[in-house]
């Protein structure tokens, strides 16, 4: 593979580190940017390919920014008065928490229109959600239902110092992929409608939650979401211990029923996905969606629907349905102890 230029990471917390390595695998020459040079210099003992930013160097770069939510506004700012003539700007999801962060980056985008700015959401580049996509369309089948579980224990991660979303909470971690999956299959997010809408939370930890989500479109497809961040999980009413969560079940108006296990995937290697039809055929792909995304945005191979999937206003408009969806839920706070 032709190498894909100079990139440069701004933050280098865990998310940093992990773009770092798949930049440097994809060939690029990798930069590393970051407020604290001791969050730096962890990164440049790890890998040795890397390399420090300074301000007088020049060049066609593009930016991949890897900062917290909560900081993408200030990063976005620092970017445009920094780097000259940045080539692409990469944002992570969600592209911010809350009003006034959504202010600054509506008026910064407005004033340097000529960048291309992408917000980094891969499960668009998912190849599980093609596959299933390509094979409704080719049978005609129609989506009745969708479910979407993203779970996973981050307590320990989140006390080491990991980020957790203190305006959106448990709304602004594994929801944006949940609604970026929706988005994929064709949903309509400004149609959904709300039937149930909770936050769980522990009685003493508050980033021991989860949230639990029933929504409807305009074309009825009956929507389950759930997204728990803590020791447990709520699933039909009854607690229970949660672990490493990572599926979509779709069912069709031809009584096919698709399940889909996103990376990592039980028994299998890692970035593969496996999708089960009716208990009784099985597809495995690879599916490094983030991998997949990184290359084919920093190649230009986007097409125009990818485009506007990928867009500031396509994740400021899942923003906007994060904040309400956060304003309008009903909490209930559950004891500590897990029944298994």
């Amino acid at each position: 593979m032709r190498g894909l230029g100079k990139v440069l990471i701004l933050g280098c917390g865990t998310i940093g580190q992990i773009k770092a390595g798949l930049w440097l695998s994809l060939g690029a020459n990798v930069y590393l940017y970051d407020t604290s040079p001791a969050q730096i210099d962890k990164l440049l003992k790890i890998d040795k390919r890397l390399q420090r930013f300074n301000q007088q160097q020049m060049g066609d770069f593009t930016v991949d920014i890897s900062t917290p939510s909560d900081q993408h506004a200030s990063s976005l700012f620092w970017t445009f008065e920094t780097i000259k003539n940045p080539r692409i700007i990469l944002l992570e999801k969600p592209i911010c928490t809350n009003a006034n962060d959504k202010a600054v980056i509506d008026q910064l985008l407005s004033k340097y229109r000529s960048v291309p700015v992408y917000v980094n959401e891969s499960y668009f580049w998912s190849s599980a959600l093609d596959w299933l996509s390509n094979r409704l369309h080719i049978n005609d089948e129609k989506i009745v239902s969708i479910e979407i579980n993203l779970s996973k224990n981050r307590l320990a991660d989140t006390r080491a110092g990991r980020f957790f979303d203190r305006d959106l909470e448990s709304y602004g971690i594994e929801v944006p992929h949940a609604i970026a999956i929706l988005q994929r299959l064709g949903v309509d997010i400004d149609g959904l409608r709300v039937g149930a809408n909770k936050i769980y939370r522990s009685e003493n930890d508050p980033f021991n939650q989860g949230v639990h989500l029933m929504l409807s479109d305009m074309s009825s497809h009956i929507i389950k979401i759930d997204s728990f961040l803590g020791d447990f999980m709520i699933q039909t009413g009854e607690k229970m211990q949660n672990s490493l969560t990572r599926w979509l079940i779709v069912e069709t108006d031809k009584q096919n029923k698709y399940h889909v296990l996103f990376d990592p995937a039980p028994n299998e290697q890692r970035f593969k996905s496996v999708i089960t039809i009716n208990d009784n055929e099985r597809v495995v792909l690879d599916d490094d969606h983030l991998r997949r995304h990184l290359k084919h945005v920093q190649l230009g191979e986007l097409n125009d629907a990818m485009k506007q999937h990928l867009s500031p206003a396509n994740s400021i408009a899942i923003y906007d349905l994060l904040e309400k969806l956060y304003a309008s839920k009903i909490e209930d706070y559950v004891s500590d102890v897990v029944s298994i």
